[in-house]
């Protein structure tokens, strides 16, 4: 102690002291050797394990993820077990949990999801394995699943056309008079109108404008994975644009707009496409 205070009194630089000084990249005071500052006083990466947990649903569902507000999610619970365990519980929107020095060895993670009342929406098969070895920080990923979900929820669903890759109807080839959207899961069709007041059950419908600024939407249809095949038809009634798209319907309201280019069923026909852009 008293060399400390002598080489510090001196002007020298004192490791430990938590006072970043001449030669020092950090100094926070303490002997751990693995907090994001060594014990000689120079930078080092932590040993954190961060497990994510958002996006929800989004690797079962490629181009779509769930939101916390969706599905009323407040906390989540993130378990781990392993040579070592650990337990959190923290608010959905942080998206993550952080570890710190996890020994060596294989891990499972494990989340659940809270709503606001501290009753469990999730049956907890929410997880992943992971092993921690010397390269830190591990970035991990837990994987929800769609049926982890208890509950049944409704939302809208935002959806926009295009013919063969024209934006309007009138300037697809052949021009499109009439649109049939028909959105089935499992075999059994999905009730509802468009805003529009056009059918969702394959029956005739108006054309609308997949360029439009605002995109077609369906108010509370129950989420989950659909199908929705969409035909286009001519002047005489002729279907000369069709396909059918695996598709998901989003729960509550803040929804991507689901884009579905609709192959031409004319020779030389197109690839069909289907993406996913921001909010309707």
């Amino acid at each position: 102690m008293w060399l400390a205070l002598a080489l510090a009194g001196c002007g020298g630089s004192v490791c430990g002291n938590a006072v970043p000084e001449t030669g020092e990249q950090c100094d926070d005071g303490n002997q751990v050797d693995d907090d994001a500052c060594s014990n000689a006083c120079i930078a080092a990466p932590t040993r954190d394990t961060f497990i994510h947990f958002i996006p929800l649903i989004a690797t079962q569902f490629p181009g779509y993820s769930e939101t916390c507000g969706g599905l009323h999610i407040d906390d989540v619970e993130v378990v781990v077990t392993g040579p070592t365990s650990n337990t959190q519980r923290v608010d959905c929107a942080l998206g993550q949990v952080v570890v710190p020095r996890l020994p060596p060895g294989q891990y499972t993670a494990t989340a659940r999801a809270f709503d606001s009342g501290g009753a469990a929406i999730s049956l907890g098969m929410a997880s992943t394995s992971f092993t921690v070895g010397t390269t830190f920080p591990l970035q991990v990923q837990i994987d929800w699943p769609y049926e982890d979900f208890t509950r049944d929820y409704t939302g809208t669903y935002y959806f926009q056309i295009l013919w063969a890759g024209s934006g309007t109807c009138a300037g697809a080839n052949p021009p499109v008079v009439r649109q049939r959207v028909r959105l089935e899961r499992e075999g059994r069709l999905l009730m509802g109108m468009t805003d529009t007041g056009d059918p969702i059950n394959g029956a005739p419908g108006t054309c609308r404008d997949g360029n439009a600024a605002r995109s077609q939407a369906v108010v509370a249809l129950p989420w989950g994975p659909a199908q929705i095949t969409l035909t286009g038809e001519d002047a005489a009634g002729d279907a000369v644009f069709r396909d059918t798209f695996d598709t998901f319907v989003g729960a509550d309201l803040s929804n991507p707009v689901m884009r579905f280019d609709v192959p031409s069923l004319l020779p030389d026909a197109g690839v069909p496409d289907a993406t996913v852009d921001g909010g309707p």
